[in-house]
């Protein structure tokens, strides 16, 4: 990647490219050099801002924008059935297995991740939020840390001193705990894969231009598109050059996006879930009740739904996916009566609305 600087630096946009193994096409469709390749279909393009600071406006495909991701609840999983497969004959503790943890990064001291005789759990670290050299790491930004770095740390007197990565929010340990954490028989706790190793990726939050697009409030944590894509792929290289079978985890998720897999990152792990030796699982179902979506199908030329926002909300995006090759157009009315007029789907659609009769002249921006 000739700009060593442009995954971590605030200077560039972000954009997944899609291409069959010519790379120039990335290169052409997006004006930069600066790429970093995942695989034989995508690859990242790092676009300089050039004094922008929006991509609101620009002639920049949707699919190719990064989606930003969210944390997942962390419910127990007290009934999924782990004891019962236990008492089997199978012998299920992961033994030989790699689990690869997406997410806020792990306490890597605590002694749920080490086995019986001391050594780490853990085979690799990424911690995309620690800046390093770019001709360092795998991928050009971030730092890494071996299993000899992380054991090394573990017998000084002070750890962070040589690996200094933590988990702030704690949701990356507690969900690498239930997947591969030691057994304890005095509190009666034991992870799924008690005797699997790990390979932890500990994501960096999303730019803020991205957040800003999204209409996401500053003070949340999101994650972009890109970033759990390149996490996927290091996985994947660490597990290769191990030669062990992977488990690719993610505890984040998203509402963005058709939900029919169509996205580059659900295509992406389709592909990898395909391979022998790999298993993806994704977390799902936070809100599944809370009726943050609707379908429906539009009769006798229209269809009105009514959209509830509460007081307080930072910002709100919604997106309406139909089939092809049909076509919808949508009009905007607010409380007051204001109305958008129709609109069409696509860049020719994009305009900015302000609702003067609203309270704080609620503003509207349609892509």
């Amino acid at each position: 990647m000739p700009c060593e600087n442009a995954a971590q630096s605030n200077d560039y946009f972000e954009f997944i490219g899609e291409y069959s193994g010519v790379l120039d096409y990335v290169k052409e469709e997006f004006n930069t050099e600066c790429i970093t390749v995942i695989d034989q279909r995508f690859a990242i393009a790092y676009v300089k801002k050039n004094g922008r600071t929006s991509i609101y406006g620009q002639n920049y495909p949707y699919n190719t924008i990064p989606r930003c991701f969210g944390l997942m609840d962390t419910q127990m999983l007290e009934d999924v059935g782990v004891a019962q497969v236990r008492r089997s004959t199978l012998d299920l503790y992961g033994n030989g297995v790699l689990v690869g943890m997406i997410d806020t990064g792990i306490d890597y001291e605590h002694p749920a991740f080490r086995y019986e005789d001391g050594s780490s759990k853990i085979y690799s670290l990424w911690d995309q939020t620690i800046e390093g050299n770019p001709e360092d790491t795998f991928l050009g930004y971030g730092t890494e840390y071996t299993k000899e770095q992380i054991e090394e740390a573990l017998k000084s007197d002070v750890p962070q001193q040589k690996v200094p990565s933590k988990d702030e929010s704690g949701h990356g340990t507690f969900l690498a705990g239930l997947i591969a954490g030691n057994e304890d028989n005095e509190t009666g706790f034991s992870g799924i894969a008690p005797n699997a190793g790990l390979i932890v990726v500990k994501l960096r939050k999303a730019k803020d231009y991205l957040k800003e697009y999204y209409c996401i409030d500053p003070k949340y944590e999101a994650y972009a598109e890109t970033d759990i894509m390149l996490a996927v792929h290091y996985i994947d290289h660490i597990a290769e050059q191990l030669q062990r079978p992977i488990v690719i985890f993610l505890g984040i998720g998203t509402n963005l996006a058709s939900h029919l897999g169509t996205g580059p990152l659900d295509q992406y792990l389709s592909g990898r879930a395909m391979l022998r030796g790999v298993a993806v699982v994704t977390s799902a179902g936070n809100e599944g009740q809370a009726r943050h979506h609707y379908s429906g199908q539009v009769s006798q030329n229209d269809e009105k739904v009514e959209v509830k926002v509460g007081e307080s909300e930072y910002g709100f995006a919604m997106e309406l996916w139909g089939l092809a090759p049909n076509r919808y157009y949508v009009d905007i009315e607010s409380p007051s009566g204001q109305k958008t007029g129709r609109i069409q789907g696509g860049l020719s659609g994009q305009r900015y609305v302000t609702f003067l009769l609203e309270k704080h002249n609620k503003n509207l921006i349609i892509r």
